[in-house]
This record gives C-alpha cells, sequence and structure tokens, in this order.
C-alpha cells in the first residue's frame, strides 16, 4: 500500500526553477565563461589548441578558491530566493496552506535551492569534458575533482544560509545573519585577543586549540584556502593540486547537518514570526545579549583607540558603555519599536557583571598575571625576541632544556612580572620577549611581553629585567641556539662575502665578494667557530647604543652562502646574481659581525688579502 504522505513535490520544486531562473542562470553563465568557453577561446588562438587546453586541463582547479567566494555569495541568493515566503506573513500562511506537511515543504524548497547550484555545475562539467574531447586532451580528474570540491563548498555555504533562515522572519535580516556568522567568531577571537592583552600582562591571546577552532569556524577564509592550487613536485612533472582537499568533505558533512538542524528548527517555527528579525523565541536571549557583548567589544576598542586612552579603566568604561547601548538596540530590533527603556533592569545586569569581570580581571584574580613557573617543573622553554644587537644573522628564538638555561629564562621572566607596575618613562630602551613553556606535567604556558622598559643603570642591579636579559644574553650555549650554527654541519660552503667595509680608494662602505676555493672557505669558517667558542664574535648587547657595543663592533659583517638541504629548515634566500646561484641549489645566507677580538678570523682574511684596501670600523669610529 503506497504512503499518503511524501516528502517531496515535483510541482513545487518545477515552480521554484522556473520562479527563480535568474539565480540558476547567473550561475551557470559564470561558469560557462570560466571554464568551457574560455577553453574554447585559448583553442580557437592557439596555434596548437590541444596542448593549450591540455594546460588548461591540468590548471582548472585554480578556480576552486575563487569558486568558494562564488558559493558563499550564491548560496545565500539561493536561500534567499526560495524561503523568501518565510518573511511574509500572507505568504507565509499561504505555503502553510498548502496540502503538503512541514517536511515535504523543507525538503522540496531546501532541495530546489541546491539545485540551483548543483545542477549548473554538472552540466558546466559536461560541457568541459566535451570540450576536452574534441581536441584530443580529456582530463577527467581534474575537471571531476573540479566538480565534487565545487558542490561540496555550494552545499555547505547554501546549507548554512538556510539555517540561518529558520531563525528569522527579516529579508533584510537573512543576509545580515548570514555573513556576520561567517566572520563572527574570527572578529570575537581578534577583539578579546586585543583587549586581554591591554587587560592582562603578559597576555598573547586565548590560546590553547581554540585558534584553530575558530579557523575552522571562519569558513569562507579555510574554504579559499584550503581549495587553493598549488604546485607539487612529482617525480619530473608539477602537478596542480589543492592545498587541503579533505576540508572540503569536512564542511560538506557539516552542511548535512546543517540541513538537518535547519528542518527541526523550521517544524517547530511559528509562522506568526514573519517580519521577526529574530523568528525563534529561545534565540532571542541570545541575540540580545551576543548583539550588547560584540558591540561591547568592537566600539569600546575603536572609541579607546580613537582617544587613545588604553589604559583598563577607560577602556572598560567604555566597553560597558557600549555594551549597554548595543543591549537596547538589540531590544529596538527585537520589539520592533523604540520604546524599550523599560528592559533597563537587563541593562543594568549586564554592565554589573561586565564591571566585576573587568574588576577581576584587572586585579588578576586569577593570578594570570603573576604567574612564573618553577624551574624544576619545567621541562623546556623556547625564549623568542630576545636577540639584542648587533644586527646580523641571530635568530629571534632559542629551544632551552638545560636546566641551568631554564633557570636563567625563568629568571628574567619572574624579573619582568615583577618590574611590571615601573614607570615606562625611566627607561634606556624596550625589549620584546616570549616565553614558551613546556611544563613536567604536559601543559604549555605562554606569555608576551612587548616593550618592557630597561634601563643601563640597572645592568649591575640584581633581580632587574635588564639584568637578567643581559645575562642571558651572555649565556653562549642560548648565543649558539640563535645562531643556529649546530645546522649547518654538513652544509656546503658556496661562497663568502664581506659587507659594510669601508673602502679607502672609494670613500665609501662598500660590499666584497671573497675570491676563495672550497678549501679556502672552509678554513674561513673553522676560524669563525673558533672565535665564536672563546667569545669573540656572537658577543650580543641589550642596548644598541650601549659604549661598550660601540666601541667592541665592528659596521662590517662577514657572510657565508650556504648550499642546504631541503628538509635543513634553515633560513633559504636566493641572489640571480650571486655566483653560487645554480639551478637546482637552495641557498641559505648566514651573517655574523666582525668584531676587533676575532683574531683567527680576522687573520684568516688577511692571508686571502680580502682586507687590502679596506678598513674595518666600530661604530665608534663613525661618530
Amino acid at each position: 500500500m503506497r504512503s499518503g504522505i511524501s516528502c517531496f513535490n515535483s510541482h513545487l520544486w518545477c515552480k521554484n526553477m522556473t520562479r527563480f531562473w535568474p539565480v540558476w542562470t547567473c550561475c551557470g553563465l559564470f561558469w560557462m565563461l570560466a571554464l568551457p568557453l574560455q577553453f574554447l577561446v585559448r583553442a580557437g588562438r592557439s596555434d596548437n589548441p590541444a596542448a593549450e587546453l591540455a594546460e588548461l586541463a591540468r590548471d582548472v582547479t585554480d578556480t576552486l578558491s575563487l569558486g568558494a567566494a562564488f558559493s558563499f555569495l550564491f548560496g545565500i541568493c539561493a536561500a534567499m530566493a526560495v524561503f523568501s515566503y518565510l518573511f511574509n506573513s500572507r505568504s507565509a500562511c499561504m505555503m502553510h496552506s498548502l496540502p503538503l506537511d512541514r517536511r515535504a515543504l523543507f525538503v522540496t524548497n531546501y532541495l530546489s535551492g541546491l539545485s540551483f547550484l548543483l545542477l549548473p555545475n554538472l552540466a558546466v562539467s559536461v560541457l568541459t569534458l566535451l570540450v576536452e574531447a574534441a581536441y584530443g586532451c580529456l582530463n577527467p580528474g581534474a575537471v571531476l575533482t573540479w566538480l565534487a570540491v565545487q558542490s561540496a563548498t555550494a552545499l555547505f555555504f547554501y546549507s548554512f544560509a538556510v539555517f540561518c533562515a529558520m531563525f528569522t522572519g527579516n529579508t533584510f535580516a537573512l543576509p545580515a545573519f548570514y555573513v556576520i556568522l561567517n566572520f563572527l567568531c574570527q572578529a570575537v577571537y581578534s577583539l578579546l585577543t586585543g583587549v586581554l592583552s591591554l587587560l592582562l600582562y603578559g597576555s598573547w591571546g586565548l590560546g590553547g586549540g581554540l585558534a584553530a577552532a575558530v579557523d575552522w569556524l571562519t569558513p569562507l577564509v579555510r574554504l579559499s584556502e584550503a581549495c587553493g592550487a598549488y604546485l607539487r613536485e612529482d617525480g619530473t612533472e608539477l602537478v596542480r593540486t589543492l592545498n587541503r582537499p579533505g576540508d572540503a568533505a569536512v564542511y560538506a558533512a557539516a552542511g548535512v547537518v546543517l540541513a538537518g538542524l535547519a528542518l527541526a528548527v523550521y517544524r517547530r517555527r511559528q509562522i506568526e514570526s514573519a517580519g521577526d528579525v529574530v523568528a525563534v523565541a529561545v534565540v532571542r536571549p541570545v541575540f540580545r545579549y551576543g548583539v550588547a557583548l560584540c558591540a561591547g567589544l568592537a566600539f569600546g576598542s575603536y572609541t579607546s583607540a580613537l582617544l587613545d586612552l588604553y589604559e583598563a579603566l577607560p577602556l572598560s568604561l567604555f566597553v560597558i558603555l557600549w555594551a549597554v547601548i548595543g543591549y537596547f538596540v538589540a531590544e529596538m530590533l527585537l520589539q520592533k519599536s523604540f520604546r524599550v527603556w523599560k528592559r533597563w533592569k537587563g541593562a543594568a545586569v549586564l554592565a554589573c557583571l561586565l564591571a566585576v569581570l573587568f574588576t577581576a580581571v584587572e586585579l588578576d584574580w586569577f593570578g594570570y598575571e603573576t604567574r612564573v613557573p618553577a624551574p624544576e617543573q619545567v621541562q623546556s622553554v623556547r625564549v623568542l625576541n630576545l636577540d639584542g644587537a648587533p644586527y646580523d644573522s641571530a635568530g629571534q628564538f632559542a629551544q632551552l632544556t638545560d636546566p641551568r638555561d631554564i633557570a636563567q629564562a625563568v629568571e628574567l621572566h619572574r624579573a619582568i612580572v615583577e618590574q611590571r607596575n615601573r614607570d615606562s618613562r625611566w627607561r634606556d630602551n624596550t625589549m620584546d620577549v616570549d616565553f614558551v613553556y613546556t611544563l613536567t606535567d604536559g601543559s604549555t604556558l605562554h606569555r608576551h611581553y612587548d616593550a618592557v622598559p630597561v634601563c643601563q643603570d640597572d645592568l649591575d642591579t640584581p633581580g632587574s629585567a635588564a639584568r637578567a636579559a643581559q645575562q642571558l644574553l651572555d649565556n653562549r650555549d642560548y648565543v649558539r641556539l640563535l645562531y643556529r650554527l649546530d645546522d649547518y654541519q654538513g652544509q656546503r660552503l658556496v661562497e663568502a662575502s664581506l659587507e659594510r667595509v669601508w673602502s679607502e680608494a672609494a670613500g665609501y662602505y662598500d660590499e666584497l665578494t671573497l675570491d676563495a676555493s672550497s678549501a679556502q672557505l672552509n678554513r674561513l669558517w673553522q676560524a669563525v667557530l673558533r672565535d665564536f667558542d672563546e667569545g669573540n664574535l656572537g658577543v650580543r648587547y641589550l642596548f644598541d647604543n650601549s659604549l661598550e657595543r660601540r666601541a667592541n663592533t665592528y659596521t662590517a659583517d662577514l657572510c657565508f652562502l650556504w648550499a642546504v638541504e631541503k628538509e635543513s629548515g634553515l633560513p633559504r634566500t636566493q641572489y640571480a646574481q650571486s655566483a653560487g646561484a645554480r639551478a637546482g641549489l637552495d641557498l641559505s645566507r648566514f651573517c655574523i659581525t666582525l668584531t676587533p677580538r676575532a683574531e683567527h678570523t680576522l687573520a684568516v682574511l688577511e692571508e686571502l688579502g680580502a682586507l687590502d684596501g679596506v678598513t674595518l670600523r666600530t661604530h665608534l669610529d663613525e661618530e
């Protein structure tokens, strides 16, 4: 016996297809121009159409990054078209009076809108394959990959737009909700990170796996990156492939889930909600307080920046003020009236809660600012940005695992925390430093300190940040890690040069490439390593303008060009003019500032004749 209940109505589907033909027509025309018509035009202009089309066929995935934005746009257009009856009371009553239950009505309209996006994709794929076959360059793999990924992104964005449509009865609210929710997590994450960095000393963000979650919850950005094409070396051929094709599959599955949730909401939606900004009663408090908090964070931060008031008190007051304003604006949208002042109790509760929260953060009730792990609790610590002067190839981070080195890093961290309330006007310099701890219990701790004030007079003061920082810069193990000297073992030297040496004949600073054999280059490198081990090279100074720094470092840098393995992790560089820039070589450049004490290195340079006609000047000599 046949069932009397149907989940799909073909007449309604056909009606939607004919009524909203501009949506799927524009969709089809766009991809017709991008793929098969472009193939035909390029083939007609080429002397070798088969080769031209074969190259185009390999590069067809290039359009998928743009295709994510296309699906984002047409997804909301299709949803607004097929569910437009929800935004007008008469249309809603008429549609729900049809001899169709809500499930059949939803499924038919949902599949109608999805057809606007998927059927043009299928037609374009078939036409592209026919053009390729006509010219003898059939590449079904690339076209089918395009069809699958483009359809997956279309499924997700359309389902997300339909899901948003179930919660509103207002024509203008739907696209607003759709766009905002696509970027809401990233915007709120950035705002919270900025506010916390001003309120919490040492804060670097919300941390943990939240950044990865925010990335997934910003679908347009992630899909655009995931669907971007890049060249992958496959033997002797460069193959164009997608960055992360699995992401499209994940979002497609999420689209199916969103469609199911949209159906569940639709079956309980009140017809009388047509015209309301928020059509589902249980979501209205979320909308009310969500708008308030987002308005407080966004406009409060903007007002603070506009007035150049970054202190905790004015920032907190601005956030609370704008949150209250946002609360009443949300209430006006919900009530469709300006007479909302009787709702002041909710605004007062919100203001009080925010005031308590800001007080807790400012007074550090949770011990965030003062938390410094004990050295015995630390398995390793990565110190970033503390490299000092001079400005050569010393890197910006070092991973410390030795207990003595860890103790020095912890001492610096503690000194920075203890002087956090110090007046920054009394300083000779500022330093930036990050600490990323891996603790013995497996957890991590990250602190970021920006523009920490330091004074030269504090270099001899026990417990000061300046003294602790200079002690760490004096640690030769730490400095060796900054320069990554051990990573160059086993690599091949290509050439060496001197930069910023004073030319007596020319009367200006010049750059000289050393005319040396491979054996001489290696002997020069060994001299550099010996001077480094003896503390004659690689000396770091916290204060760039200190007398000791200006008197004990030359303006000249000794630079080496290495041919390195691809897996070495060393920084790459490329010099088209360089004698060592040969095809197939990955090049890495290393520079170290010369000093008057580097006797072994200077002796080898003298033997090579590199110092003939030039003078090595200290920074003090320039004054």
